[in-house]
């Protein structure tokens, strides 16, 4: 069996079982992010701490795709089967033999090229600026300098006094990188003490043969290194810059040069300020995501509404402290994003209904958070749903996922359906009712403010706050995936097909996701 991103269209029919379960691996990879999570609040050392925070995304992925790895070859193993990772990592993890490295080119990159940096800097902080002269402030002396740029952001902008900049945090980085060559030299104590936090934290959330976790601390360290001495020279290097922002505005802060700068700024005094992005910051119930990704960089985060805050003030619990204090949580009035579908025109009339199928991204060893289904297994449920489908009198129409790594190989359902590869809103518009198979995703809540009815195949992946879950079980139609004893998923075809029949005639209420995301009430 395979956990390759991109396989051929058989690899599914030739799998009788699966040797971890989905709710297993969810189980340990999940625990070994909180490990890393809380263990890095309770250091005291803030050296230590800062270095720990900036590589935890990259390296806490590098040690869960390593242990996802000995994970699936050690039990496929023990059923007589034989795991492909794409690298022949599992040759090794089992044996000593095959490859005993993994490639860091499938790590995320540090920094990533900026093209026409100069001409969009300009552009997109004119878009933030809602007067000339607001603008020649941000130009010359910022309040602010944002360096990613999303619609609530660009709104919340607009709407206050700042003047504030946009510039790619890669910039940042590059300079610092330039201006300290490799005059400073990471502290070798530090470095081992990094790679033993985490080597800690795999011993407690996996239980693997003892020859196979000393070959997986191998390759762990052997990766981890180089990354761990770079994110310690950056840091330093950041420092030596003669000017950062006093305010840092950002989006996602999973970005590794966001990440170091927001450090780099907290470290002068200054203060990061997050912005929601997709609307899934309101609905899921997931401390540990949230605090690497969201809320554990920053002073400040702004919700698009007040419904927003008031269910973040509701349901949120003190995160762990990264270095940053914790978080205060601001509204603005709605996120454009989600006011724009609210003008798409009602369900267009036909002749056939029009279903479109929105299915995840397959990642292979890219392990998102939370886990994703192994590829396979989400393709074992894609043809599942596409069968069923096809016994409809219905327009079946795919839209693949965007950031699908196929590595220049078909997409895996390229066969079984036609694809809607245009803009997202042009294949709304177009469709009676959405079938959605992975939750957190801007489209479903866009689609969410909108009157089509939804479908959901709900296989365990995401966890909803309680006051998200009943607005969700309003709206949306959850069919749960049955999990068989052989690891193996079953989409249940009757409550699926009734599920269908009942959403065609009727147009969904989406007034509850308006408020909460748009800040459109009810007329």
């Amino acid at each position: 069996m395979t956990l390759e991103a991109a396989f051929d269209g058989e690899s599914y029919a030739a799998v009788s079982r699966w040797p971890v379960s989905y709710g297993m691996l969810r189980q340990r990879q999940n625990a070994l992010t909180e490990e890393l999570v809380s263990g890095i609040s309770q250091l005291n050392a803030p050296e230590l701490r800062d270095i720990l925070t900036l590589v935890v995304v990259q390296v806490g992925w590098l040690s869960r795709v390593l242990a996802n790895i000995a994970d699936h070859a050690t039990a496929a193993q023990a059923g007589g089967e034989v795991v492909d990772d794409g690298f022949g990592c599992a040759d090794y993890l089992l044996s000593g033999d095959g490859t005993s490295s993994i490639p860091l080119a499938i790590l995320p990159a540090s920094i990533r090229p900026i093209s026409h940096a100069w001409a969009r800097t300009f552009v997109r902080t004119a878009m933030m600026n809602s007067s000339p002269t607001t603008l020649i402030r941000a130009l010359a002396r910022p309040g602010a300098v944002a360096v990613s740029h999303n619609p609530l952001m660009i709104d919340y902008a607009r709407l206050g006094t700042s003047a504030v900049r946009f510039r790619h945090a890669d910039s940042f980085l590059m300079q610092a990188r330039d201006r300290a060559g490799s005059s400073t030299a990471p502290r070798p104590d530090l470095v081992e003490q990094v790679l033993a936090f985490f080597e800690e934290r795999l011993a407690r959330c996996f239980d693997l043969p003892e020859a196979v976790f000393a070959r997986l601390i191998a390759m762990f360290r052997a990766a981890a290194q180089p990354v761990v001495e770079a994110a310690a020279h950056d840091l330093e290097a950041l420092q030596s810059l003669p000017w950062l922002p006093e305010t840092l505005w950002s989006g996602s802060a999973g970005a590794y040069a966001t990440r170091s700068l927001a450090i780099a700024v907290r470290r002068r005094g200054g203060i990061s300020v997050g912005f929601d992005h997709g609307g899934t910051a309101s609905l899921v119930d997931d401390r540990p995501f949230m605090t690497l990704f969201e809320f554990g960089l920053r002073q400040r985060y702004v919700m698009p509404t007040v419904q927003a805050v008031n269910i973040q003030e509701h349901v949120h619990k003190p995160d762990p402290d990264l270095g940053f204090g914790g978080v205060h949580f601001e509204s603005s009035r709605g996120d454009p994003t989600f006011r724009r579908v609210a003008a798409l025109p009602q369900r267009p009339k036909g002749s056939r209904a029009r279903i479109l199928y929105v299915v995840t991204t397959y990642g292979g060893l890219w392990h998102r958070l939370p886990p994703l289904l192994p590829d396979l297994l989400a393709v074992g449920i894609q043809r599942q749903v596409l069968e069923i489908l096809r016994g409809l009198d219905a327009e079946i129409q795919v839209r693949p996922h965007p950031e699908t790594k196929l590595n220049g190989r078909p997409h895996p359902l390229a066969n079984d359906a036609n694809f809607a590869n245009g803009p997202f809103r042009e294949a709304l518009a177009a469709a009676d009712i959405l079938v959605f198979d992975y939750p957190q995703t801007t489209t479903l809540w866009e689609t969410a403010c909108t009157d089509r009815p939804i479908i959901l195949i709900d296989s365990g992946i995401a966890n909803f706050n309680a006051l998200a879950r009943d607005m969700i079980d309003r709206r949306i139609r959850r069919i749960s995936v049955q999990w068989e004893e052989n690891g193996l998923p079953t989409v249940p075809k009757d409550a699926f097909h009734d599920a269908i029949e009942s959403a065609l005639p009727e147009r969904a209420d989406p007034s509850e996701f308006l408020s909460l995301l748009a800040g459109i009430e009810a007329a």
